[in-house]
This record gives structure tokens, C-alpha cells and sequence, in this order.
């Protein structure tokens, strides 16, 4: 996953994370992370996930969206 947090400067970061059947994403970061920190400052994010070995003729399979991020806990 590929999200997008923005403080003084937008940021990107890789990551790795989970999914429910409702359509949350998880990831697991530490807190002093650039994102971490600026995701406290401004909790609106945008990701992408994409499956990288797609075949350039095969149907397409990924995901970019926008929302809230918050700590779920410590």
C-alpha cells in the first residue's frame, strides 16, 4: 500500500497493511514515522493498492482511496 498524508509538504509512504470486510485498511507504524506525525496534524490521507506483476494486457486489479486516518491504539 502507497499512502498519502500532507503536514508542511505532502508525503508518500509504502507500507505494509490489512483490510476488513468493511473496508478499513490497517497498517502498522511506528509513531515518530513522518506520516505518523503528520496524520496527527491533518488525518485526511489518500492510498493505492495495486497487485505490481500484473501481465501490461491482463484486466487491471487495484484500489485508490481517500478518508480519515486515526490510532486505534498504542
Amino acid at each position: 500500500m502507497v499512502l498519502a498524508t500532507y503536514g508542511e509538504h505532502p508525503w508518500i509512504a509504502t507500507l505494509y497493511y490489512s483490510s476488513d470486510e468493511e473496508l478499513n485498511v490497517y497498517f502498522l507504524s511506528n509513531p515518530e514515522t513522518l506520516h505518523c506525525k503528520q496524520i496527527v496534524e491533518n488525518p485526511h490521507v489518500a492510498l493505492s493498492i495495486a497487485d505490481s506483476p500484473q501481465e501490461p494486457s491482463s484486466k487491471k486489479k487495484g484500489i485508490q482511496i481517500y478518508g480519515l486516518a486515526e490510532q486505534i491504539s498504542d
